[in-house]
This record gives structure tokens, C-alpha cells and sequence, in this order.
């Protein structure tokens, strides 16, 4: 079972996701997988907006690869009453601390993400494929503090906000034209909720 996400996860602990699709189940506590890191991919929210958004930027687009075992999970089969888009994605949930785990960092190096309209009216990029190679661990922060040549004020101010929430919802939700102007992200950040 795969699960990926742009941030690196120290300890997986069952919880409801913050961001889910309409009409996904809100009350079971779960770790978000699936078969291939394609369809795990697919299975992020807005993942196809990040990818879009850290090519637009020139941020390195890196994606943190773990695949776990667990005893107790909900097979796709199991929550397509659960969640709309799970037989698309393959989605499958662990409803408790996985037995093991393995971390690797996967580059993005090429995807194909258009705009399309989803099942819920959004028009946003959705993947439709990537090519990924394997590289030595590394974070998506610390590439996007690189990459802006951020001041050490600058990323004190942008680890607040790296605390309060993932750089998915950053680079999917702030547009990619205010990113010259740190104070301004730094402003969205401290009002985000």
C-alpha cells in the first residue's frame, strides 16, 4: 500500500484529512492509500494544481513515497460508498498504525496534468500521468526556500506557516504570480485557518 505526499510524515496516526472532496466521509479516521503512486497521487487533493504550480515556479517537484503494511484496512471496494472518486484513484484506507514502513523521495521529472473539469464542477489540472526517478531524501520547503533565495528572516517567517499547515495547500491554494512577494504569502499564512 502506497501512500505519497509533498511533505515529509515522521509518524502515520489515523485521522480524518483535512481537505476532502464533497460528499467524502468525514467521521472515519484513516491513512489515505493506494496501489500505484500514480493513483496515490490522483488520490490528493489539488495534487495536479501543485504539480502545475511548482513547474511554474521552477521548484524541483518532489513527492514523499511510503509504502506500508497494516492489517486493518478498508479495501477500495470497501469505501467506494465513502469517497465519489475512489475507484478512479484505487484508493484504499488503514485504519490503524501501519506494522511497517518505508520512505523514499521521488522526483517528478515529466507529467501530463490538463485542466478538465472533475466529477464536482472544479476546473483544475488533473493528473493524468508522471515520470518520476528516485533521488536522495530532500523537502519541498527547503527547495522553495532555495529556490527564492529567502533570507534567514524570511524563512523564519515561512517555517510559521509550515507549521500551521503542508506546502500542498500552499502551492495549491496562494497563486503563483504573488509568490515575488513573500510578504504577501506571509500575510495569507498567518490568517489561513
Amino acid at each position: 500500500m502506497i501512500h505519497v505526499s509533498f511533505d515529509n510524515v515522521n509518524n502515520f496516526i489515523p485521522r480524518i484529512p483535512a481537505q476532502c472532496c464533497p460528499n467524502e466521509d468525514i467521521t472515519i479516521p484513516r491513512i489515505c492509500v493506494s496501489n500505484t503512486i500514480t493513483n496515490a497521487l490522483r488520490s490528493i487533493p489539488q495534487a495536479g494544481e501543485v504539480l502545475h504550480n511548482m513547474k511554474e515556479l521552477g521548484i524541483p517537484i518532489l513527492i514523499q513515497v511510503y509504502y506500508l503494511k497494516s492489517n486493518n484496512t478498508l479495501t477500495n471496494e470497501d469505501i467506494l460508498k465513502y469517497v465519489p472518486d475512489a475507484e478512479a484513484t484505487n484508493e484504499s484506507w488503514i485504519l490503524e498504525a501501519p506494522s511497517s514502513s518505508y520512505h523514499t523521495t521521488y522526483e517528478i521529472t515529466d507529467f501530463l496534468a490538463p485542466l478538465r473539469t472533475d466529477m464536482f464542477g472544479v476546473k483544475e489540472h488533473r493528473l493524468l500521468l508522471a515520470d518520476y526517478k528516485r533521488v536522495k531524501r530532500q523537502d519541498n520547503w527547503d527547495n522553495f526556500n532555495k529556490i527564492f533565495s529567502l533570507s534567514k528572516e524570511a524563512i523564519e517567517d515561512l517555517n510559521k506557516i509550515r507549521l500551521k499547515t503542508s506546502f500542498r495547500t500552499v502551492l495549491s491554494n496562494f497563486p503563483t504570480d504573488a509568490f515575488n512577494d513573500l510578504n504577501k504569502l506571509i500575510e495569507w499564512g498567518e490568517y489561513y485557518d
